[in-house]
């Protein structure tokens, strides 16, 4: 069943693909300048445009979905921001203890490669270790209910996953996360963000972003819209006292989503009773005026 889903979820995908903007307007410049005389040569320049369009997709669709050709890619020039995060591994394993999607991120096209290959391989380590930890808990888990007296076929195996979706990716960002779930009995969720400068591969920080006064820009934010949404939602509520919100961590975690705006995550019970889950807040547009730039 779930290699039913893998392969319906990987359809919706490959059909929600757009074309990226720039080439969409060299082939409308193409269009333009081009003025066919006869009804057949203007099928024949629509053809092209639409072949165009499905190359794109399949090019994406075989980053996305084939490892050996995801590395055979690296190094050709791209047009845009096609290349800069794809699948460089793909994987699904069903065992009696779980079923576990893997789609292991890779970054391509920095300045500096230097840079660009020590991030790759904290995300390398990173996926390892979480697929590692993933695994022994399937068996622990399992071996703890056999070994309780619970029968084989009475096993409800765990759907985990490892995979990553981007959030922003233009010429001066390149924000992405790699999510880690696990779903039993109980769930969890393990979120690594990552927000890069796409030129140098430098991480970028709340500073950079929001400028010198980040941490009083985002404390009244966050606490702005918290009263906000516990009076639009009576039984919304958050954590008080040493319990609850007391100004973002140094190493706090965020995102910038497609519009340019950073938004600060919160983990499940972190501020708020699990019931409401992971909490997001918006803050405001990237770089406002006097915001410091990545070194």
């Amino acid at each position: 069943m779930m290699l039913e889903d893998y392969l319906r979820e990987s359809k919706v995908y490959y059909r929600e693909i757009p074309t990226p903007a720039e080439l969409q307007d060299r082939i409308a410049a193409a269009y333009r300048s081009f003025r066919p005389e006869t009804a057949g040569e203007m099928r024949v320049l629509r053809w092209i445009a639409v072949s165009a369009a499905s190359m794109f997709a399949v090019f994406v669709i075989l980053l996305n979905s084939s490892p050996v050709f995801a590395r055979s890619t690296h190094g050709i020039p791209v047009v845009g921001d096609i290349a800069q995060v794809f699948t460089f591994r793909a994987d699904f394993k069903q065992d009696p203890g779980q079923t576990l999607t893997v789609r292991e991120p890779k970054i391509s096209g920095l300045k500096n490669n230097a840079n660009q290959n020590q991030i790759n391989l904290l995300i390398q380590t990173k996926v390892e270790t979480a697929q590692k930890m993933l695994e022994e808990r399937s068996e622990q888990e399992r071996e703890a209910f056999l070994q309780t007296g619970g029968k084989a076929e009475d096993y409800i195996p765990a759907k985990s996953s490892i995979t990553y979706s981007i959030k922003c990716s233009d010429t001066k960002m390149l924000s992405f996360v790699l999510d880690i779930t696990w779903d039993r009995a109980q769930s969890s969720l393990e979120q690594v963000f990552y927000n890069l400068d796409p030129n140098t591969g430098a991480a970028l920080t709340l500073e950079n972003l929001l400028g010198r006064d980040y941490k009083t820009v985002v404390d009244d934010s966050i606490r702005k819209q918290m009263e906000e949404r516990t009076a639009q939602h009576s039984d919304w509520m958050y954590f008080t006292g040493s319990d609850g919100f007391q100004g973002i961590r140094q190493d706090q975690k965020f995102y910038v989503n497609a519009d340019g705006k950073v938004v600060v995550v919160f983990d499940k019970y972190e501020i708020a009773p699990g019931f409401m889950g992971p909490q997001e807040f918006i803050i405001s547009a990237v770089r406002p005026s006097g915001a410091s730039s990545a070194g």
